[in-house]
């Protein structure tokens, strides 16, 4: 019997790609088959951010499929977080949280830079938590 939780083994588009299309879909494959109850945990469990447009989610064996109801702004960086919980099919969950970034297109795709975060309010999970970032010349609380 299978022990190990599902790992993610590869996203479409790739973790910190830049110039993403606009209008395809965001793609998480993992290691293994996942859980038929997952399907009503995803709008829990997978996090989009900035979260407009909406995106349909969907699953199917090893792939979760987010589809965007309409196309992602050009020029922005867009954050998936996957929260602990998703399970697979012998029902192990993942216990770690795990984040992908990328950047959509546009004339002058932006870079993805690294930013300090401070959670400025403690009460909720790390992944819904508020945070303070400071970037060069910015500062954003999220």
């Amino acid at each position: 019997m299978d022990e190990a939780p599902p790992t993610l083994v590869e996203t479409e588009p790739a973790d910190r790609a830049v110039n993403a299309a606009a209008d395809q879909a965001i793609r998480l494959r993992f290691d293994e088959p996942l859980g038929r109850r997952v399907e009503g945990d995803l709008s829990r469990l997978i996090l989009v951010n900035p979260d407009t447009p909406e995106f349909d989610i969907r699953v199917e064996d090893e792939t979760i499929t987010l589809s965007p109801s309409s196309p992602m702004a050009d020029g922005v960086t867009y954050m998936v977080t996957i929260l602990p919980g998703l399970e697979d099919r012998d029902g192990n969950r993942t216990i770690r949280a795990r984040t992908i970034l990328f950047s959509t297109g546009g004339e002058r795709p932006i870079t993805l830079s690294i930013v300090r975060a401070t959670i400025v309010e403690d009460s909720l999970p790390g992944a819904l938590a508020r945070y303070h970032l400071e970037g060069i010349g910015h500062e954003l609380d999220y």
